[in-house]
Formats: C-alpha cells, sequence, structure tokens
C-alpha cells in the first residue's frame, strides 16, 4: 500500500502539475508551437525586401535627376556672372570710348572656374540728326560642354542687355 500525500492527487506528481508528456505554461513564457507562433513567414520578409529595393531604386533616380538639374543651375549662375562682369566693363567706359563702337558681334572664349564660355558682345548705335544718342549693348554668354569626340557644345546660353545714352544736352 503506498501512502498518499496531501500534496499529490493520488499519483506521483503534484496536483498543480500536469505530468512531464504534457507542457506546462509557465506565467509571463511565450507560448510554442504553430498556433501561437507569432513572427513574419519567409515569404513576407522577401516582399518587404523587394518593396524596400524599389524604393530605393527610386529614391536614387531622383538624386541623379537632381544633380543633372543643380550642376545645370551651377554653370548659368557662372555664365550670368561672366556675362555681368563684361556689361560692368563696358558700363564704366566712357560714351566715346572705342571699346562702344558699333560691332555686329565680337566673340571670345572666356574660361571661369575651369568652364569654357564663348562670349558675344554686341553693340548697335542709334543716330539722330547724324549725331549717336543712344547705344544698345547686348552680352550673350554660352556655356559649352564636350563631347565624347572631343567636340564642344552649346548647352545654355545668358543674355544681358542695356541701353546708354549721351551726357550731353543741347539741340539735335
Amino acid at each position: 500500500m503506498r501512502l498518499q500525500d496531501s500534496r499529490t492527487n493520488g499519483g506521483d506528481y503534484p496536483s498543480e502539475a500536469a505530468p512531464p508528456s504534457e507542457p506546462v505554461a509557465m506565467p509571463g513564457a511565450v507560448a510554442r508551437g504553430r498556433a501561437g507562433e507569432r513572427g513574419f513567414t519567409l515569404i513576407e520578409t522577401m516582399v518587404s525586401i523587394v518593396i524596400m529595393v524599389i524604393s530605393i531604386l527610386g529614391m536614387a533616380s531622383l538624386f541623379t535627376y537632381a544633380i543633372k538639374y543643380n550642376s545645370g543651375a551651377d554653370t548659368r549662375q557662372q555664365a550670368l556672372a561672366v556675362a555681368q562682369r563684361r556689361m560692368e566693363q563696358l558700363r564704366d567706359a566712357a560714351f566715346t570710348d572705342a571699346s562702344l563702337n558699333a560691332t555686329a558681334g565680337t566673340s571670345e572664349t572666356v574660361t571661369s572656374a575651369g568652364r569654357q564660355f564663348k562670349l558675344t558682345t554686341t553693340i548697335t548705335n542709334t543716330v539722330l540728326s547724324g549725331r549717336t544718342v543712344s547705344k544698345t549693348i547686348t552680352v550673350s554668354v554660352a556655356s559649352f560642354k564636350q563631347d565624347r569626340d572631343g567636340g564642344w557644345n552649346e548647352v545654355k546660353e545668358v543674355t544681358l542687355s542695356t541701353e546708354r545714352t549721351t551726357s550731353s544736352l543741347g539741340a539735335l
């Protein structure tokens, strides 16, 4: 005859415990087994990676687009600086100075910040009663980009125009 302890249910296990073949639920423990599993499947993980790669490639194309157009703005700004510098030289000259003689367009190549620009200056006189009363000055600056064959292609053009009048007063 076996003595029965008050802590047992007639077997060899205490009444609060289940036999070892059944899982024991511990307080605060995560349930194990297929029905209670939490997390991502391999397919869900692969789909999320594909979505992230597509969005990253989309952002990379935006960066190349932004770089291309920002460099174009930089070239345009440098061309504008070359045009302004030439325009200031012509504004500082006296109205009768030889540099302000009428021209159909003189061209020269200017290098600024490592880039080549074609600078074209055109001066047109307005004559009244045989006397020059005003000069229209147009300065155009075209930037160039070297192509694969070693030639140069015009990329951007900036044009500034101003009018100068004689400072002398009197009858025409």
